[in-house]
């Protein structure tokens, strides 16, 4: 299929951060009529069989389940803050391009990231070792760069030599939680896309609570060997390490947290900078 970039559709893109609110946000955006984001993440500009697909079907793809009332179109694909290739590949193609972020405290969404890969049985190191193995495996595997994909000051500045800040619209996990009211973060987004409040509906979505595996390993060689690539054997192991399992997840041992706190402290430095205002996460000095 011949590529074609004369479509405006999406006009917005979630670009990060993973494990820090993307979904939350989306949630959001999608019960305000006049939004629309699809379900899946596409993942169009970071993979090469979907972007060859053209941006016809692309443009099909964010309108997916869209309702008559929709007149803004946006989607989400946290990955694209990941890939250092991808800002220029959306600004050639959109220049115009609207790029928003959700960040978290950046040692949280690292160790979220980290309960993510091993629920989804792509892990099978504890977090401490994962972290000492991460430069080596994150270069043949982007999933495992837990700190890498914290560095949000990074992943801004690769973003900033396409695209004007005015341009990027960043907030907070921290604000997006907020009780729902006139000074609610969401009210500025709301400008920033083009519209306003009227006939949004805010809702406290339903989040998705933290079930690790009763067998992380056997989640994990299974997902190496291909055994889960048979549908009776995938659904035999998700029964095995799931059912009856009870949410939840140890708490960070404090003086790894207090190691990564340290390891974060010139990143977020440098994410003040490049936002002109302070973070809401505050670690000890």
């Amino acid at each position: 299929m011949i590529l074609k970039s004369d479509t405006t559709i999406p006009e917005f893109l979630i670009v990060g951060a993973m494990k820090a609110g993307s979904t939350s946000l989306r949630f959001h955006l999608n019960n305000h009529p006049k939004i629309h984001l699809p379900a899946q993440e596409l993942n169009f500009f970071n993979n090469a069989q979907n972007f060859n697909k053209g941006f016809d079907w692309y443009a099909q793809a964010v309108q997916k389940g869209k309702n008559p009332e929709a007149k803004i179109f946006g989607e989400k694909s946290p990955a694209y803050g990941q890939e250092d290739f991808v800002p220029a590949k959306i600004a050639a193609h959109f220049p115009k391009m609207k790029i928003i972020w959700v960040l978290r405290d950046p040692v949280d969404r690292a160790y979220s990231n980290y309960l993510h890969e091993l629920k989804m049985g792509w892990e099978n190191l504890s977090f401490k070792q994962a972290l000492k193995a991460e430069q080596k495996r994150a270069s043949k595997d982007i999933r495992y760069g837990y700190l890498a994909h914290s560095n949000y000051a990074v992943q801004l500045e690769n973003y900033l030599e396409y695209f004007p800040m005015k341009q990027q619209f960043v907030l907070f996990l921290d604000e997006l939680i907020r009780p729902f009211d006139q000074q609610h973060i969401l009210h500025e987004l709301f400008a920033f896309l083009g519209t306003d409040a009227e006939g949004f509906s805010f809702n406290q979505e339903y989040r998705n609570k933290t079930v690790l595996p009763k067998y992380p390993n056997l989640l994990y060689y299974s997902n190496k060997l291909g055994l889960t690539r048979s549908w009776k054997l995938d659904k035999m192991i998700q029964k095995l390490n799931f059912e009856g399992q009870q949410s939840g997840y140890p708490k960070l041992n404090a003086s790894l947290r207090a190691e990564l706190e340290a390891h974060f402290k010139a990143p977020n430095q440098r994410l003040k900078e490049l936002l002109g205002r302070e973070l809401p996460w505050n670690y000890p000095e």
